[in-house]
Formats: C-alpha cells, structure tokens, sequence
C-alpha cells in the first residue's frame, strides 16, 4: 500500500492520507462504500469496521513474518533436473487425460457407479446476457450475437453474446450523448445556476429521450440501450458514476463529468469576478498605502501645530506674566511715589538723594554759573493733579510742559519752607523756574533775572505740571 501501508499501527491517522487510499484500504477489507462519499464519511467507515480488527491482523500478520523467517519452514526441497521433468510429464498427462475424458463424456455413463446423487458444479456462472442450458448458451438477448469459440472442445461457455454492429452503435451513441448532457448540467452547477438533482440518471434519461436521434427507439429499446450505455460509463474516464441512497434505502445513480461545460456567460462571468477580485485587492493596497501617507502627514502636522502652539502658548504666558509683572511693579510705584496729597506741600532734597542727583544733571555747572544751594520738589494735591491730567486729556492739542524751581545763590533754601510770606522771583531773592520747551524764556529771564537753562527730554517729573502761557508761566 505504499507510504500508508502502517494502518495497523495503533498510531496511524486517516486524515493523513487520501480518499483514493482510504478506498483501497477499504476494498482490500471489503467494506462497502457507494463511492459519493466525501473524506469524513470514509474514515467514519475505517474507524467503524477496519480499526476494531486491527489487532487480530496484526497477530496474522506477526505469525506470517515468523513463519517466513524459520529456516526449517522456509528451507525449498532442492529437485534434481530428471526428478522435475517427470513431475512435468505425470502432470500433462493427467490433463490430457481429463480432456478426453471431458469431451467424449458420454461414456462415463456406462459406469456402474451411481453419480447422480453428487451434485454437479458449474465453473462460471451463465451470463446475464445469454440462456444457458447443461453449462452451454444456447441463446442471447435481444440486440446480442452468438459467437462461438475457435476451440470448440473448450468447455464450460465457449460461446459467448455479444453486441450485434447496430445495437453498438446505438450504445455508443447513447454514451455519448449522456457524457455531453452530464457536463452540461455539471457545468451549470458549476456556475451556481443549476441543481445536484439534475446530475441524476433518471434526469439524463429524460433529456436524452429528448433527443431528436433516439426518440424513435420504442422504450424497450431505450431501456436496453440506456442500460449497457450506463455500464460503458462506468470504465469511462471522463465522469464519475455514483450510487447513493436516499432516506428511503432506494439507491440513486448520478453521473458527474470530470470535464463540464461552461457556458459564455458562465466563463464571463468568472472572469469578471477574478478581474473584480484583482481590482478589490489593488484598491484594498492603494487604499492602506493613502491611510499610512495621510496618517503620516497628519501626524507632522499635528506636531507641527502642537509646536506652534506651545510656542505661542509660552510667548504669551511670558507677556503675560511681564504684563501683570508690570502692573504691579508700576502699581506700586505710583502708590508709593505718589501718595494721597491734600495740600500742597514743597520740600527740599537733600544732596544724595536720587531725584537730587538726577535734577542736578540739568544744571550748568562752574563759572560763570553759581552753585547749586539747593533744589525744591513741590507736590500738589492730588486732586489737583488729576484734575490737571484730565484736562491735559482734554487739551492734548495745546502744549503742556513740566518746570522745575531753583533760587539765587545768596538765598538759604530753608527760609522758603518756614516762611510762608516768602517772595518769590523778587531781586534779592526768590524761586524760579527752569522750562523744558523755552517758549517763555524772555519773560522769566525778565522778571527774574537769572540765567535760562535749556533742559530736553525730561522723563520723569518731580514736577509741578502746567500749562504754558505764551506771555508769563503762571505757579499756584
């Protein structure tokens, strides 16, 4: 049996091996199968009735191997060359003998002993297609030809029936025209538009009788015809016939093509559906290879984004922070530098003060100028001064400058703070001004005598802000 010739191995698996070798495993056992059955139903059949015997075939088979290899069993008697060839000529006489005896076997009739009691025995049974009568045909059914044998004295049967020229090719053409109607109805079943009971015989018979070429056959001719024609089929290479019983145990013949039709539209159709299939596959590819491209630029996006908004995320959290950084910084400055003022008030600074120093910067210093003896910073309400800035908001047109005050040299500074009644830009003594845009110059110069400093840019004020009169600045 081959490569599964070890099936009385308690380690063999079935499902290893083919449909064609689990039939012939279960010929060899004679286990009847119809021949329709698909893979499973086959090793159900081996499990069921071959696997159960497996270990009395194994004892045979283990006793034959013993017996093969004792020596003394399988020891040949050695036969001389003149011993063999008498055993030759006692047995070809005794055949011949029965030959005669055979031929001329009217008189073993005359022997007084009785025979008629032991049954006679027939070699070969009489064919299904012939009478037979004393181990002889005597004649053949309808449509078959006695023909005798060339060696007449041959007996049981020499004669035999066979198909008379007309019946086969009748036959032949039944066959044919049965092969071409099962590959057409295998190929509808193919292409899904026909049914498995249509592959029946009895269906084939019904499309055969159809035809125009034999429908002039009575049905006992059809029946005779068909019948020899479905065995032709049954060594034919070209389909498969196949018994199979239904639920009622009646068995049914279907006749399977191993080369069925396929119609035009059946081939297109095919066709389609690989060429359909080809391009769902290519659009399923090209379809991924996008997905992966547009995830790939969407993810550079994104983290492009991602970057941009954290960029701009910080720059604002830092102008932010500088923002209410400053706010607050200006916040307090301005509530410590200017406090809650009611009345004016006028103070001089002493020497190392910061604002000191910085006013300092805008005076002319050496000969032919005077030391500086002191300098004032004059504060005015607060209610005031934001009256004055709301009214600067109200005027911006109009031109708004901040004065700073100084005094003559032979003036004690401290004289202007303790008395009230002081003069101011008198002869002698008194308090004037030093103007950022000059535009008044003339008059100061007039009244007070004093030399005009010219001072630009002024950022900060220690300042008593006013509006500047083209004739005269005017002071609270």
């Amino acid at each position: 049996m081959g490569s599964y010739d070890d099936y009385m191995n308690s380690k063999f698996d079935p499902q290893k091996i083919t449909i064609a070798q689990l039939r012939e495993i279960l010929d060899t056992h004679n286990v009847h199968y119809t021949g329709g059955e698909r893979k499973a139903d086959l090793i159900r059949k081996f499990n069921k009735h071959i696997r159960p015997l497996i270990p009395s075939l194994r004892e045979k088979k283990s006793l034959a191997s013993k017996l093969s290899n004792d020596p003394f069993l399988s020891h040949s008697v050695y036969l001389s060359p003149c011993r063999l060839s008498i055993i030759h000529v006692v047995i070809f006489a005794m055949l011949f003998s029965f030959g005669f005896a055979i031929i001329y076997n009217d008189e073993f009739s005359n022997i007084s002993t009785n025979y008629d009691k032991v049954p006679r025995i027939n070699w070969f049974p009489c064919p299904s297609n012939a009478y037979c009568s004393n181990d002889k045909i005597i004649s053949c059914d309808k449509g078959f030809v006695l023909v005798s044998s060339s060696i007449p004295w041959l007996k049981p049967f020499t004669s035999r029936c066979i198909l008379d020229n007309s019946l086969a090719r009748r036959v032949k053409k039944y066959t044919e025209l049965l092969k071409d109607i099962a590959a057409k109805e295998t190929g509808r079943i193919v292409c899904e538009t026909g049914l498995h009971e249509h592959l029946s015989f009895q269906n084939l018979l019904i499309q055969l009788r159809n035809q125009k070429l034999v429908n002039m056959d009575t049905d006992q001719d059809f029946e005779l015809i068909t019948r020899i024609a479905l065995e032709h089929l049954k060594f034919d290479d070209n389909v498969e016939v196949i018994y199979k019983k239904d639920f009622a145990h009646k068995t049914n013949i279907y006749i399977i093509s191993k080369y069925p039709n396929n119609f035009l539209v059946c081939q297109l159709r095919a066709y389609l559906t690989n060429k359909i299939n080809f391009c769902k596959v290519k659009v399923q590819e090209i379809t991924q290879q996008i997905i992966g491209i547009v995830l790939t630029f969407s993810g550079i996006v994104i983290t492009l984004i991602r970057v941009f908004i954290a960029h701009f995320l910080s720059i604002l959290t830092l102008t932010f922070i500088v923002y209410v950084v400053g706010k607050l910084i200006y916040t307090k400055i301005t509530s410590e530098t200017v406090p809650e003022i009611k009345e004016t008030e006028m103070t001089i600074l002493p020497t190392y003060n910061l604002e000191y120093l910085w006013v300092k910067n805008y005076f002319h210093q050496g000969l032919p100028n005077r030391t500086i003896l002191g300098i004032f910073k004059l504060e005015m309400p607060t209610e005031l001064v934001n009256a004055h800035k709301s009214y600067k908001r109200r005027n911006f047109h109009n031109s708004i400058h901040r004065m700073f005050h100084g005094t003559r040299s032979l003036c004690n500074p401290q004289r202007f703070i303790k008395n009230s009644q002081a003069k101011f830009c008198k002869n002698g003594c008194g308090v004037c001004g030093i103007a950022q845009e000059v535009n008044t110059f003339h008059s100061l110069y007039k009244e007070c005598g004093l030399p005009i400093v010219q001072v630009r840019h002024i950022p900060i004020a220690i300042p008593l802000d006013i509006i500047m009169d083209p004739i005269r600045m005017r002071t609270p």
